[in-house]
């Protein structure tokens, strides 16, 4: 996948998922999880904790310790959390 791609908004409740483990894991009550992610038609895993995400170039990214950024519309879950389609 491109992130030439239009960006497609994730739902707010799996934000608040991430926001919650990127929380724990700063204070040391996590540590790596499974991440799984689509990349170019290819479902990729990925052992890695969160270290938090942000907003930019209107697209939220998922940043890992490892150094590993994942655009969030391309994540199919996060420590065995579902991702799931934008609020309507």
């Amino acid at each position: 996948m491109s992130d030439k791609e239009k960006y497609k908004p994730v739902s707010c409740t799996f934000m608040d998922e991430v926001e919650n483990l990127a929380t724990l894991r700063k204070s040391g009550r996590i540590e790596k999880g499974r991440i799984v992610y689509r990349n170019n038609g290819d479902v990729i895993t990925v052992e890695d904790a969160i270290l938090t995400w942000e907003s930019r170039n209107g697209a939220e990214y998922l940043l890992l310790e490892g150094g590993l950024e994942i655009r969030m519309d391309y994540v199919v879950s996060i420590y065995e959390v579902r991702a799931n389609s934008a609020d309507k």
